[in-house]
């Protein structure tokens, strides 16, 4: 059901706007803040190496929040020499949670297009004979 409540609409947004004008070095802390304070989430601390399967990952993946054995992690895409798309592509989320998978299954990929612009919050479904990837941007 969706939130109806202006104020945690406000709160949420507010947490959102932090988060694109803080320093990149910033904004895994103010996703977990978000996580945190308004969807009751515990802090999770710390980064998880990630092989360079596809160009634009990062070397790493950080541990935003966790709740009921959902971990939330922050991705950060890096721009790649003559490749103006703004998309989180399949493949790149796919094979960061290929690779987070051993830390468990269930997760939320918070990944950042190269643009910097989009935040794409991801829950890779594994489930089905092909994986699903559910998204909001």
């Amino acid at each position: 059901m969706p939130n109806t409540d202006q104020r945690d609409i406000e709160a949420v947004e507010a947490h959102i706007e932090r988060f694109f004008a803080a320093d990149p070095s910033q904004r895994a802390h103010h996703l977990r803040r978000l996580f945190v304070e308004e969807t009751d989430f515990e802090e999770e601390y710390g980064a998880v190496g990630l092989e360079p399967k596809q160009p634009r990952l990062p070397a790493a993946a950080e541990r935003v929040a966790v709740l009921d054995g959902v971990r939330v992690y922050y991705l950060p895409l890096q721009a790649q020499a003559g490749d103006p798309s703004r998309r989180v592509r399949k493949g790149e989320a796919l094979a960061a949670a290929d690779q987070l998978t051993a830390l468990g299954a269930n997760m939320l990929l918070c990944c950042l297009n190269p643009a910097e612009d989009q935040l794409h919050i991801i829950w890779p479904d594994r489930d089905a004979a092909q994986p699903v990837l559910r998204r909001m941007v």
